[in-house]
C-alpha cells in the first residue's frame, strides 16, 4: 500500500514541542520500520469496520488469537491512517506517538540513559493531549452526533491506549523497584 505524501506528518511526532528528546527521536524514528508487520500477513482489510471487528474478536478470544502483535498492529502507519480517516489526523498522530513510546520503551530498546526520560516525556505529552482530544469527542452532545466510523474509531483508540497505559504503568513500577 503506497501512502500519501501528506502522510509523514503523521508518521513522526514534532520533539520540537517535547525539548531536546534527540537520543529518544532517533530511536523512535528506528523503530516505526523495526516493527512492521508485512501487510501480506494481516488477516484483515484496513477498513475501520475490519479492524474493529478484529480488535473485538482479539479481545474476547479465549486462546491466542494469532501471530500478529496487537501493538504492532496499532504501531503500523496504516492504522494511523484509519484513525486519522475517522477522527483526523492530530489525534491519529498523537495516538501513533503514544503506542509506539510506550512499545519501544517496554521493548527495552534505547540508546542510552536518557531515552527512558526522554519517552515518558514523550508519553506523558501524548497521553495528555488524547485526553484532552477524547475529553472534546466524548462530550454527551458531540457524541450523540457521531456516526458509526467515529465512534469505532474510538474504541480503537480507547483500547490502545489502555494498552499503552499498562505498559507504561509497568515500566513505572520497574523503575520505582531499582
Amino acid at each position: 500500500m503506497l501512502l500519501p505524501l501528506d502522510w509523514l506528518y503523521l508518521t513522526f511526532i514534532d520533539f520540537s514541542r517535547l525539548a531536546k528528546l534527540k537520543c529518544f527521536q532517533e530511536r523512535y524514528n528506528n523503530y516505526v520500520n523495526d516493527i512492521a508487520v508485512p501487510l501480506s500477513e494481516m488477516p484483515f482489510q484496513w477498513t475501520i469496520q475490519d479492524v474493529s471487528n478484529y480488535v473485538s474478536s482479539w479481545l474476547t478470544s479465549k486462546r491466542q488469537f494469532n501471530n500478529i502483535s496487537m501493538v504492532a498492529v496499532m504501531c503500523s502507519a496504516e492504522f494511523a491512517l484509519v484513525i486519522a480517516d475517522c477522527l483526523g489526523a492530530k489525534l491519529a498522530m498523537t495516538f501513533h506517538a503514544l503506542i509506539i513510546s510506550t512499545s519501544l520503551l517496554r521493548s527495552g530498546n534505547i540508546c542510552c540513559p536518557h531515552s527512558l526520560e526522554e519517552g515518558s516525556s514523550v508519553i506523558n505529552y501524548a497521553g495528555f493531549e488524547i485526553l484532552r482530544q477524547l475529553e472534546y469527542l466524548i462530550s454527551s452532545r458531540k457524541f450523540k452526533l457521531l456516526s458509526l466510523p467515529p465512534r469505532l474509531g474510538l474504541f480503537l483508540v480507547l483500547i490502545g491506549s489502555i494498552i499503552a497505559t499498562t505498559y507504561h504503568r509497568n515500566l513505572v513500577d520497574v523503575r520505582s523497584l531499582h
